[in-house]
């Protein structure tokens, strides 16, 4: 009886607040049941240093994205039969995936926090707070390895597929709006065009989380209520974008160098952060900007392993990327979790 009096005590805006998440994220589900995704479905900032090939990998996710539309069915690889029978998740397999979402919305909050602080400025107590939040966060993990893969598995769907695929709403040419925002034609000075694009990608993951990706696949006016930094880093309005890239390029390297200061991979003992150039004209257009979120990610998995740094070099990236989505299917408890790293290691070592 005391649960339904507290029920009883929500406002209708609370109730109509949960009711909206549980629909996102059975939106987002939906997304995640409907295709087999494969290594060309994802675009991170540091997938290619070419410009041209960075476009074109932007193109084909978009490209494979309508072709499985058309076709109005699951798509499921013919390779991979075992996944053809994941049509719906049962309990435990939608708690993994919520549980997944939170954290890492739960990281990129800490990572806002971060960049709010004055540039430049000392980063030590800050690199502290983060460190307690991360121990925080990690202490309440009950299966190290699932739980792990099943936060690279969700961030990369979010932010590597999603991310990339509906971005496009932010082709709007709004000067005021970088790094948020997107050239309408990527043919106008390709390098430029991949420069915004890559800065979009980096500076997404701090700035919208989980619902802000919502509003985009739902491409409804979105409430840009995704959380701007400090005013002194605003951008003006009104500056053409292409003929004045240079001069925005220089702001948007600043903003990188915040954001990439802000990564929550980093410790007290290793500042592991890449500062970008913002003066000499080599460069203004560096492609070797890192995605420290995925490699956190990435170095999680392999430290639970125990498998060395070697693994995560050779192995596991390699076949992570083959096959994330049907991996994240089978690996539904922490011992096959490990089983799984055991046979990539295995199947390496007889090839």
């Amino acid at each position: 009886m005391d649960g339904i009096n507290d029920w009883k005590c929500l406002s209708d805006e609370m109730i109509y607040d949960i009711l909206a998440r549980y629909e996102g994220l059975r939106l987002i589900e939906d997304r995640w049941l409907g295709r087999q995704l494969l290594s060309p479905d994802f675009l991170s900032a540091d997938t290619t240093s070419s410009p041209d090939d960075f476009i074109d990998a932007h193109r084909v996710i978009i490209h494979l994205a309508e072709d499985s539309r058309d076709t109005g069915s699951l798509s499921r690889n013919e390779q991979t039969a075992q996944t053809h029978i994941c049509v719906e998740l049962n309990a435990d397999q939608r708690g993994r995936f919520h549980a997944a979402i939170v954290y890492v919305w739960t990281l990129n909050e800490i990572r806002w926090v971060l960049t709010s602080f004055e540039y430049p400025v000392t980063f030590h107590v800050q690199v502290e707070v983060l460190q307690r939040c991360r121990a925080q966060l990690e202490n309440s993990v009950h299966n190290a390895m699932l739980d792990d893969l099943d936060r690279l598995a969700v961030f990369r769907f979010l932010y590597h597929h999603l991310l990339s695929l509906y971005g496009g709403f932010w082709q709007i040419e709004n000067s005021s709006k970088l790094p948020l925002t997107l050239l309408t034609n990527f043919s106008d000075v390709a390098l430029y065009s991949a420069r915004s694009l890559q800065a979009f990608l980096v500076a997404s993951q701090t700035y919208m989380q989980p619902p802000d990706i919502i509003d985009l696949m739902i491409r409804s006016e979105t409430s840009e209520n995704w959380m701007r930094p400090s005013a002194n880093l605003a951008f003006p309005a009104g500056i053409p974008m292409v003929s004045q890239h240079q001069s925005l390029n220089r702001r948007v390297q600043a903003h990188l160098s915040l954001i990439l200061r802000s990564s929550y991979l980093q410790s007290r003992y290793s500042r592991r952060v890449q500062v970008l150039g913002t003066s000499a004209p080599s460069q203004l257009y560096r492609y070797d900007v890192q995605d420290y979120s995925q490699l956190y990610f990435f170095e999680k998995v392999v430290r639970d392993s125990e498998l060395g740094r070697s693994f995560l070099r050779n192995i596991f990236q390699k076949f992570w990327n083959e096959t994330p989505w049907s991996t994240w299917w089978w690996v539904n408890s922490e011992e096959k979790a490990r089983a799984k790293m055991e046979r990539w290691k295995e199947a390496t070592n007889q090839s």
